[in-house]
């Protein structure tokens, strides 16, 4: 799917690098108004405007930049993830009608079908479905059913690599678990180190279970918890796709995991974690007592601090780092202009597999789409 939107994109004129980081930017406002009406649905209205708008800078940090700057490559990460957050958005409303379903399932397949990274969609959708009150039985069948054709669909055909990148056996109680929390961390710490990375994917993790716990009791209590469910499933769609990086991508080394585009995923995390701290925080201010309530307001003030530093840390370094990649991908764009001719040096300094950009300049000129 992404390989058609990625024509239409095109199909008119030559290409245009500008013409797809503007669909991009256009992708990335539209989670802007999705994340809008879940904010304004389920947080109190004093709070909505500054947790909206702190989302929103996570949405166009830097931290992600090189799948901004990547242009069409960088569909790839953020199709999936828009129409995921589309998909649980519709699934996860306080009373959602049977269209919702149906196109909060049509979303989530279409993110399953243009990316390995929409698949945790359908899993975390079935989830909602099992765990939400009022309870639908048809529901859960058909999304369950409904799931398991795109996932054999997905499977169908899929070629697997030879390449030794899957996580050693070995690792997977050593390695493997920094890797995941690196993952998680990155939106925040990914230009800060490894440590900082995984410290804050830890905290991340912490923040999301916590609240399951707490949705759990109050289910049970039979008190609203409708509030929660959406950031829990926004959380919890990164989780199953820092699993399955993991799992392909450990015998990479530690540091790929906070490779910046895989952090237009990680974000999701920290849009649930915003969202469930501010509600944990009400409840948590509602029943306790003033010296408690001081300490945690105290440690509510260094949390949004700590934020602060993180984030302003990341669009400087970010900056710097995004201007260096820009300078190489012109250097390889102009190598790619002037092919047949360029030298297999001149275009590594935009893909080290070389071979395959010469493979996808031709498919494009073939399919009618002219480079210039």
């Amino acid at each position: 799917m992404v390989g058609i939107i990625y024509l239409a994109v095109n199909r008119f004129g030559a290409w245009s690098e500008l013409r797809e980081n503007l669909f991009s930017v256009g992708m990335l406002t539209l989670d802007v108004a999705i994340l809008w009406r879940l904010v304004v649905t389920t947080l109190p209205k004093q709070i909505a405007p500054y947790a909206l708008l702190t989302m929103s800078a996570l949405t166009f940090s830097m931290a992600h930049s090189e799948t901004l700057i990547w242009a069409g490559a960088g569909f790839g990460w953020i199709i999936p993830d828009t129409l995921a957050l589309f998909g649980l958005y519709l699934i996860t409303k306080r009373s959602p009608r049977v269209s919702d379903y149906a196109l909060g399932f049509i979303s989530c397949a279409a993110a399953a079908v243009s990316g390995a990274f929409g698949l945790s969609a359908l899993l975390v959708g079935f989830l909602v479905l099992l765990v939400r009150s009022p309870f639908k039985a048809w529901a859960v069948v058909a999304w369950g059913i409904g799931a398991a054709v795109v996932f054999a669909l997905y499977m169908h055909g899929l070629e697997h690599l030879s390449k030794p990148f899957v996580v050693k056996p070995s690792e997977v109680f050593t390695v493997y678990p920094h890797y995941v929390l690196a993952y998680l961390g990155s939106a925040l710490g990914g230009w800060q180190g490894l440590e900082m990375s995984q410290s804050i994917g830890a905290f991340g993790l912490v923040v999301f279970l916590v609240a399951c716990v707490y949705y759990g009791r109050l289910r049970l209590r039979g008190e609203d918890a409708a509030a929660y469910l959406p950031w829990l499933a926004l959380s919890a769609f990164v989780i199953p796709n820092a699993l399955l990086t993991g799992y392909g991508r450990t015998a990479l080394g530690l540091v790929q995991a906070m490779s910046s585009r895989y952090t237009t995923i990680s974000t999701n995390l920290w849009y649930g974690d915003i969202a469930l701290g501010v509600l944990l925080g009400i409840a948590v201010l509602k029943k306790t007592g003033a010296i408690r309530k001081q300490a945690f307001i105290a440690l509510s003030v260094a949390l949004v601090l700590g934020f602060i530093y993180c984030f302003v840390e990341i669009q400087i370094v970010g900056f710097g780092s995004t201007l260096a990649l820009r300078t190489r991908m012109d250097q390889g764009m102009l190598a790619v202009r002037s092919l047949p001719y360029a030298s297999d040096e001149q275009l590594a300094s935009l893909y080290p597999d070389t071979n395959y950009i010469r493979d996808c300049v031709l498919k494009l000129k073939q399919a009618g789409i002219a480079i210039r």
